[in-house]
């Protein structure tokens, strides 16, 4: 029989007081070897619950920072909680290194593995958007002017999809580190937000929008520091930042101020009913998994690695079948960077940002990407100011000034 330290310590006094005899050492020894061993697993179990909970605060700050639900399914079917594709990213980095460091106390709590299972499977099972911002609702302010044609339309049984393109102020030199550099004049021109361009998308049924968003990132900040603090030189172009989704009003009030005072290209698509609904199915699922959280320029959405403001929208383009070879060629652009201008996070030396700034302007070094046969690594990424050129180049219509667009059949 066993009891607690204080019925132990009681009993014993209250033994001695009636001068009884009966207490042995061998009974003493034995509740203490118990209650010390039950203080034992109760630290244990407060440890584990401890270390469990820290595990899970890093979980959800990864997920906040761009773990995907695909992630997520990778580290259970692979039985390795503790690993997972960073995709470039300084905070998936720093939650991959603390999730390492948990996994060194792991051999304390050999049983924990099913409840890391229960847990991540609880993740999965609770979407991270519910997909709501980029419906167009009763309550959302629809523009009059500024958008494409065909606003007020009740054609029934019709499905439009258009692809909304706001270029640069002044446009981007993205032929040399040196253009690259002076294209930075985009970043000075007062009451401009898209600095270097910007796509959404919208999706009409029936004449009415269903319907608008599109993806952002915060990334001038981030480009800065890497920049001048981190000494990161050009690695930012392969970076992969924090992404979030654009409410509907939001994008349309965007979209008509650009179409009414600055520059708004578009392209109309009529689609089938079938096309329409791929389209709606990949944004949901796209959204609810958290791929948006993930935001870079060389990310493809259709292989779960996230995406930029402009591959967004040719994914969309892409699922709903209007995506054409043409559309292809015309709108990317390729680049091999030197391994001379990537620095630490990429596994190169440090690039001082003066020094940057010496070789790019006085040297014939910022003339060029890369010589051949030197040592770089390739990108490849949508052009916002090649997809709205090539519009203003097609046969188009101007619905407002400022606006310049097409309409396609499909």
């Amino acid at each position: 029989m066993t009891c607690t330290l204080s019925e132990m310590v009681n009993y014993i006094a209250l033994s001695f007081l009636r001068g009884e005899s009966s207490i042995s050492p061998q009974w003493v020894a034995q509740n203490w070897i118990q209650l010390w061993v039950k203080g034992a697993n109760r630290r244990h179990q407060i440890a584990e619950r401890y270390w469990l909970r820290c595990y899970r605060m890093t979980l959800e700050r990864c997920r906040a920072d761009g773990l995907t639900v695909q992630d997520l399914l990778q580290m259970v079917e692979s039985g390795n909680f503790f690993s997972f594709n960073a995709y470039g990213s300084s905070r998936l980095k720093r939650g991959h290194r603390r999730l390492q460091n948990l996994k060194s106390y792991q051999r304390y709590f050999p049983n924990s593995s099913l409840e890391i299972r229960r847990m991540i499977r609880r993740m999965i099972d609770q979407p991270v958007h519910e997909w709501v911002p980029g419906y167009v609702s009763q309550q959302t302010r629809y523009p009059r002017v500024g958008l494409a044609p065909h606003l007020n339309s009740n054609e029934k049984n019709s499905h439009t999809l258009i692809l909304y393109v706001i270029p640069s102020p002044f446009g981007f030199d993205w032929s040399s580190p040196r253009g690259l550099l002076t294209s930075t004049i985009n970043y000075l021109v007062p009451g401009k937000r898209h600095y270097i361009g910007h796509v959404a998308v919208e999706l009409r049924k029936n004449g009415k929008a269903e319907v608008a968003t599109g993806v952002t990132g915060e990334t001038n900040t981030q480009v800065l520091r890497e920049l001048t603090v981190g000494r990161q030189g050009f690695s930012f172009l392969f970076k992969t930042f924090r992404g979030r989704v654009e409410k509907s009003a939001d994008v349309l009030a965007d979209l008509a101020l650009h179409g009414q005072k600055r520059k708004l290209g578009y392209m109309v698509f009529d689609l089938t009913p079938e096309q329409y609904q791929r389209g709606c199915e990949f944004l949901a699922l796209w959204f609810n998994q958290g791929q948006f959280r993930k935001y870079g320029l060389w990310q493809n959405p259709l292989r779960d690695e996230g995406a930029g403001c402009v591959s967004f929208g040719i994914a969309v383009l892409e699922k709903c079948g209007v995506l054409t070879s043409e559309m292809r060629q015309s709108w990317c652009r390729e680049l091999k960077v030197s391994s001379r201008w990537l620095g630490p996070s990429l596994g190169h030396p440090p690039v001082g940002f003066l020094n940057l700034v010496r070789r790019i302007c006085f040297t014939t070094e910022g003339l060029s990407w890369s010589q051949r046969g030197e040592a770089s690594q390739g990108i490849q990424f949508w052009d916002p100011d090649l997809i709205y050129s090539w519009i203003v180049n097609q046969p188009h219509q101007t619905h407002a000034k400022n606006l310049k667009g097409i309409i396609l059949k499909v």
